[in-house]
């Protein structure tokens, strides 16, 4: 059974603005909106996507890479100023590409996956409204290259990486007769 959401404590967005008011009622839907929005997203439904192919006629302007490296920037600059870290570092860790309508964004981890779909619809939501081009898509992917470097190594491999970068310290070692049990 679902837990009865809580009132939204530190309002965002318009709701920071003077003036507009918001009940402790429509706090409330509006938590249970956001909430399926994030569940709607977990299972791979995405209601922006549903509007743009119904028969409502929905913005789509040309995008260029600069464009979207901007909103993008714009969304990132966003949650440093709400202090969420974890989705900060995903984000930045590596650049979208733009090709055509389709964003591809390479993750190191499934950690970062687990953030992504968490994060997908809003930040699809900011993307399309900001670029005023509602076909836009995101595909996330793991980078098997970025995984792959994140070995654990051991005294010995860190060793031959050193030896490898600079040949010079195997010839010191020799010279000064270093016993090196790794």
């Amino acid at each position: 059974m679902a837990s009865k959401p809580q009132p939204i404590s530190q309002p965002s967005g318009l709701l920071k603005k003077e003036g507009v008011r918001i009940s402790e009622q429509e706090s409330y839907r509006l938590n249970e909106s956001l909430m399926r929005k994030r569940i709607e997203s977990a299972k791979g439904a995405d209601p922006m996507r549903e509007a743009a192919t119904s028969d409502v006629a929905l913005p789509q302007e040309p995008v260029s890479q600069e464009e979207l490296d901007g909103a993008w920037a714009l969304y990132c600059d966003g949650l440093r100023a709400n202090n969420n870290r974890s989705l900060l570092a995903t984000l930045t860790s590596e650049k979208p590409v733009l090709e055509g309508t389709m964003i591809e964004f390479k993750i190191a981890n499934i950690v970062q996956e687990k953030d992504m779909e968490i994060a997908r619809a809003e930040l699809m939501e900011f993307l399309r409204t900001k670029l005023q081009n509602y076909s836009l898509d995101l595909n996330v992917s793991l980078n098997q290259q970025i995984e792959s470097k994140m070995k654990f190594l051991t005294e010995r491999d860190k060793y031959d990486q050193m030896v490898e970068k600079n040949p010079i310290l195997e010839e010191l070692r020799k010279r000064l007769d270093l016993d090196l049990r790794m």
